[in-house]
């Protein structure tokens, strides 16, 4: 069966279950020249048919997207603003469930296995998926992403994905890299139908913007005076990887320097299928990412660009 229509048939098979809850936990790296820079946080997912809500917890300024009958919305927990969303899809979906940019019409599936679930013996399909290039303005210059991949996991008794790695090549004005992004399942559970409201705006008192209302030092300290601080994993000025959970109980201050590496990019080889290299790019897509001005001169001469090929 193409794989395509697999997928098809187990999101039939996911929105007809009465509801389900999964809470994901993901992690956000940018691959630059000579380090890699990292985030985490969690997203928790409550869906039933083609209804959803998706939570970002972040430690700070929780954002909610609700997609149900009444339309497509952004709030920010505990605010007192909406902003009515504009979907690109017909249909959109939380952001385990691959959006818009997946082709499905050139995806493979690459195997099946066991799903690893606790006390459940479901078998997994394992997709490969490509991301459709898309492009971002910044001014009068743009952000482009060239090439990307997403290899999905998803139960076939139920259609719920359980976990979801998307790779992606980023040319942009400020410097060039590679973005991957991870999301992994920590708990779910099925069967039950949610609460009706959990689909709906919190309250009628909220007001309509066209975006939500910046983060200012008033707002940061009404809003995350006194709750812990998210976790960060990024490297220090010496090179050093950093994690800001191993200062947990002391008074930390933090000062963040941006600094833009111009990176360029070579290919090498075409290793067998499942093959990785070393920065964790599947199978025959290999991209090192280097920085030295000899071998970058080189690379912009011959008029190359950075991708996964």
């Amino acid at each position: 069966m193409p794989a395509g229509k697999l997928w098809n048939d187990l999101k039939a098979r996911r929105e007809k279950l009465p509801g389900y809850h999964q809470e994901f936990e993901i992690t956000r790296t940018f691959k630059l020249a000579h380090n890699d820079q990292s985030s985490k946080w969690q997203i928790v997912v409550d869906a039933t048919g083609e209804e959803w809500r998706e939570k970002a917890v972040t430690g700070g300024g929780n954002q909610i997207r609700i997609f149900g009958s009444a339309g497509f919305f952004l709030i920010e927990e505990g605010g007192e603003e909406f902003v009515r969303l504009k979907a690109k899809d017909r249909d959109p979906v939380p952001g385990p469930y691959l959006p818009e940019d997946a082709d499905w019409s050139k995806a493979k599936e690459r195997e099946r296995r066991a799903c690893g679930l606790s006390r459940r013996e479901d078998v997994c399909a394992l997709f490969e998926v490509p991301l459709r290039p898309w492009s971002r303005a910044e001014g009068i210059r743009a952000t482009r992403m060239n090439e990307g991949l997403a290899r999905v996991l998803v139960d076939t008794e139920n259609g719920l994905v359980i976990s979801l790695v998307t790779t992606e090549a980023i040319i942009s004005p400020r410097a060039d890299y590679v973005l991957n992004v991870s999301y992994v399942l920590k708990s779910m559970r099925y069967g039950q139908p949610p609460e009706r409201a959990l689909f709906q705006l919190p309250s009628p008192d909220l007001h309509e913007v066209k975006e939500l209302s910046r983060w200012n030092a008033a707002k940061i300290t009404r809003k995350l005076g006194g709750k812990a601080a998210p976790d960060l994993s990024l490297v220090d000025i010496e090179g050093k990887p950093l994690s800001l959970s191993s200062f947990k109980g002391k008074i930390v201050l933090l000062a963040v320097v941006e600094k833009f590496l111009k990176a360029s990019a070579r290919f090498s080889g075409r290793p067998d299928d499942g093959e990785r290299n070393a920065r964790g790019i599947p199978d025959r897509r290999v991209a090192h990412l280097y920085g030295d001005r000899q071998r970058r001169n080189h690379f912009r001469r011959r008029r190359r660009r950075p991708g996964i090929c």
